[in-house]
């Protein structure tokens, strides 16, 4: 697996580029969703699309808690389960959820 960032043109400190993955390009600068529990609130995958969202980032944490690492993969992996055709990226929270030596909260 493989990721590459090329910059395409510069101006001051801002720059233009495209960010390859395994899965397709995506042109920066780029709107990113985030998405909790496989959803962006409010909107649905067809109109991420149309207003131009290439990639969404989904909160693997949150996934993993609710509904769970085999409902998703049973359900035919993250773009099945939400209904997104394109590119996702994730994160893992690990260290804040950490049992100890962490900044893990009290619920």
């Amino acid at each position: 697996m493989s990721f590459q960032f090329v910059v395409a043109a510069r101006e001051e400190a801002a720059r233009a580029g495209t960010f390859s993955t395994p899965h397709g390009n995506v042109a920066t600068p780029a709107f990113m969703a985030v998405v909790t529990l496989a959803t962006v609130k409010a909107l649905d995958p067809m109109e991420l699309e149309a207003m131009g969202a290439q990639m969404i980032l989904a909160n693997a944490y949150h996934l993993h808690l609710r509904p769970g690492d085999a409902l998703v993969r049973e359900l035919g992996g993250l773009h099945a389960f939400m209904g997104w055709s394109t590119k996702t990226a994730s994160s893992f929270a690990v260290t804040s959820t950490a049992p100890s030596g962490g900044s893990r909260r009290s619920r």
